[in-house]
This record gives C-alpha cells, sequence and structure tokens, in this order.
C-alpha cells in the first residue's frame, strides 16, 4: 500500500470502492494510556470513500471502530491523548460491523490487545481491516434510501505485534473474526468464547485479503494456519 491516510497515533488505507478501510495501522504505548471523552463521528474532508451516517442509521450495523478510541488515546500529556481519541472519530476508521459482533467477540478482543500483559515495554503495533467474500458467509449489501449500494465485510482480521517479555524477541498474533450467523445471533459470546479459537496464521490474513505484510510479521508468527471451529 503507497497511499495512507495519517491520524494520530494510526494511519488508514481506503478501498475506494467499497469506502470503507482496507487496512488500519496504528501503535499504542501502554505507558502513555490516558482516560478520555468520547465525541460524535464526523465526515473526513480529505477524501470522498467513506460511508457517512447514513449507512449506520436505523439498523442493526454499528460503526466499527477498526481503530479503537481507547487504544489510540496516549499521548504525552492528556490534551493530545484526547486529541489522538478524537482522531478515531472519522468515517474513515469504521466498517459496517454488527453490533452482535462489535460489542461482543471483537470487542473483546480488541480489550486483550489494550491490557496486553505479554509485551516487554508497552508498545503494541496492529494492523486491522475487513474481510470480504469469506467462504461460507453470504455477502451481504445496505442501500440507504437515495444512496449507493455498499458491501458489509463478511469477516475481520487483526495482526498483533510486540517484543515478547520471556524472549526479548518480536512476536506476533492475528486473528480472524467472522461475520456469520452464529456469531450475530446474540452478544453472549464474550461469556464462553476462547479467544485462541479465531488464532491464524499472518499468510492466512494475506491470503484472505490480497494484503502483503512485513516478512519479520510472518517470521515472528509461528501459528500454522488453520482456523480452528469457534466455541
Amino acid at each position: 500500500l503507497e497511499h495512507w491516510l495519517p491520524y494520530i497515533n494510526y494511519s488508514v488505507a481506503t478501498n475506494k470502492a467499497r469506502r470503507q478501510p482496507i487496512c488500519c495501522a496504528f501503535n499504542i504505548d501502554q505507558n502513555l494510556k490516558k482516560s478520555t471523552e468520547r465525541i460524535g463521528w464526523s465526515v473526513e474532508d480529505r477524501i470522498d470513500a467513506q460511508l457517512d451516517n447514513d449507512y449506520y442509521r436505523n439498523n442493526d450495523w454499528d460503526r466499527g471502530h477498526m481503530v479503537m478510541r481507547s487504544n489510540a488515546s496516549w499521548g504525552t500529556t492528556p490534551e493530545k491523548a484526547q486529541e489522538a481519541s478524537d482522531d478515531t472519530f472519522f468515517y474513515t476508521n469504521a466498517c459496517l460491523q454488527h453490533a452482535n459482533l462489535n460489542q461482543d467477540e471483537w470487542l473483546e478482543a480488541e480489550l486483550w490487545v489494550s491490557n496486553l500483559q505479554d509485551d516487554d515495554n508497552g508498545k503494541i503495533s496492529s494492523f486491522t481491516g475487513p474481510i470480504y467474500g469469506y467462504e461460507g458467509v453470504a455477502k451481504q449489501y445496505i442501500t440507504p434510501s437515495g444512496r449507493d449500494l455498499a458491501e458489509i465485510p463478511t469477516a475481520f482480521y487483526k495482526i498483533v505485534a510486540f517484543i515478547d517479555k520471556e524472549t526479548k524477541a518480536l512476536s506476533t498474533r492475528a486473528f480472524i473474526m467472522v461475520q456469520d450467523a452464529k456469531t450475530l445471533q446474540d452478544k453472549m459470546g464474550k461469556n464462553t468464547m476462547d479467544l485462541w479459537s479465531y488464532q491464524v496464521s499472518v499468510k492466512t490474513i494475506e491470503d484472505m485479503t490480497g494484503l502483503k505484510f512485513p516478512g519479520v510479521l510472518e517470521d515472528a508468527n509461528t501459528f500454522p494456519g488453520v482456523l480452528e471451529d469457534e466455541n
């Protein structure tokens, strides 16, 4: 990807046709995280390719943060942390994500990243975004009145990289969460889910998205690449 839209603590590459992120890349410094306030969502003036609130109003689809607000809420001062938090509320950072995933299993994965204990120095890098055409999941679309049709992602990926506190070497984790009927039936998945059942290899994500991540991420990720059945 050659063209990234920069924000505080993260950057976004956007799919112009689907008007949703291809990939959001962000850094977390746990040592500088601070409590911040939520604000409302805004249209990004720098590009046209985004789905505004017409696509999220009065339906089951959340404005799914690809970069979680609290994960970006860090800086050397409370004011800088708040600015970084505010910067996550652009529609360029959102995907059509069902409420029963966004507020359930996906949230648990985001909180795992936010509260990561395995890292050596509190510094974490992550890549996240949507997947389209996940095998076995029917494609869905949304068409608000008077607006163009938009495709709903069938799954989402997350890659997390950090220096392992035990080995002092780079370590990578990768996950895929699917927007299928089982996942979307309720918001009770967090009570029984095993996060590691969603683990995949970096190579699997590359194959499903057509993206190519730095080789060091795949080298530091030893997962064999088989998506296990969800519990």
